[in-house]
């Protein structure tokens, strides 16, 4: 399936971005920081078109370190009142590496997905993000599962540079809430420096 997520011009700290199936067929909304949230800081608000909330992120996560002292933040996607997904984002061990973009932990359905940066002619692209699917429970950075999802991704994130809308394609029947997945991640993403 692909989609389509747009983030809207704002003057203020306030972000908002909308989900497209397709090109055209608006399907979710999100918004951060924007005056439907008074109460809710540090949230993401997922809603549908007519407004109906349908679920939240807390942004941001906490920072903590993983078993092997890897920087980390979490991330928990709230659906029907229960945390539905929760959204590891790691840094590379060498932080100081131009080409040391994030990668995200995605576990979600009693399954655990990766979203890695891309590689392009030897530098990893922080505008193209791939999938992979089947993740191990103890990932170490550089590990062979990391080779193997570059080489075989399931689905991915293009940002278009000009328009700053991002591109997503991910096989149906994946997950049972995929948009709120992808609109999530996608938020995450966007929320990384240039």
């Amino acid at each position: 399936m692909e989609y389509t997520i747009k983030f809207l011009p704002s003057a203020s700290d306030e972000q908002r971005c909308h989900l497209y199936v397709g090109q055209n067929r608006l399907s979710l909304v999100a918004d951060y920081g924007t005056p439907w949230l008074a109460g809710d800081t540090g949230k993401v608000r997922f809603s549908r078109p007519s407004g109906d909330t349908l679920a939240s992120l807390e942004f941001p996560g906490h920072k903590t370190n993983s078993k092997g002292g890897q920087s980390r933040t979490s991330f928990a996607l709230i659906y029907d009142h229960a945390v539905y997904a929760i959204f590891n984002q790691h840094t590379w061990p060498d932080e100081d590496d131009p080409d040391a973009v994030p990668y995200f932990v995605i576990e979600t359905e009693g399954q655990r997905w990766l979203a890695l940066g891309e590689e392009t002619n030897g530098r990893v692209a922080p505008d193209r993000y791939v999938f992979c699917d089947n993740a191990p429970a103890n990932l170490q950075s550089y590990a062979q599962p990391m080779d193997d999802c570059l080489a075989d991704p399931v689905g991915e994130i293009h940002r278009e540079q000009v328009t700053a809308d991002y591109q997503v394609t991910l096989p149906d029947g994946r997950f049972r809430q995929p948009q709120l997945i992808l609109l999530a991640l996608v938020f995450l993403i966007h929320q990384l420096p240039d």
